[in-house]
């Protein structure tokens, strides 16, 4: 065998080695990104448990604001409203997280679309007209001016 076949085996087996390589890296990724996802939907579904346990703490603050009129809410004790408030911010945040997650692409459509009933649920409540006033869903309606 001359130098230069040898050069030309060399040369082959390094191709094939790179081709392996680049195959064991895209198997990986796609693995993570699996994982990713798999933690995003977990975190999602911690954050929810997290909101069900602050509702059922107050539960009698979280019924008076839903079934609230008042659009501050003023008709509430001064406890319930803060603790409605409270909820209903987080809830929301906890909502837009999971819009930000779909977005960025870490959680799929199927996903996405059972939060977003989920949430819808929530929009069609009585307080509804004052949830947003601004194009990112602001909360900051429900906290009443400070006289």
């Amino acid at each position: 065998m001359t130098l230069e076949q040898v050069f030309y085996l060399t040369q082959s087996i390094a191709g094939i080695a790179i081709l392996a390589s680049l195959i064991f890296v895209g198997f990986e990724v796609r693995h993570n990104s699996r994982e990713a996802r798999a933690q995003t939907e977990q975190h999602i579904a911690s954050s929810w448990f997290v909101m069900a346990t602050l509702i059922s703490q107050h539960p009698a603050a979280f019924y008076a604001g839903l079934k609230s009129k008042d659009g501050l809410f003023s008709d509430l004790l001064e406890n319930d409203r803060l603790t409605f408030i409270s909820i209903i911010f987080a809830l929301f945040k906890h909502y837009e997280n999971i819009f930000r997650q779909f977005e960025s692409g870490h959680i799929d459509e199927d996903t996405w679309t059972t939060w977003s009933t989920h949430v819808r649920i929530y929009f069609h409540s009585t307080w509804r007209s004052i949830l947003v006033e601004d194009a990112r869903g602001s909360v900051h309606a429900l906290v009443p001016p400070v006289s």
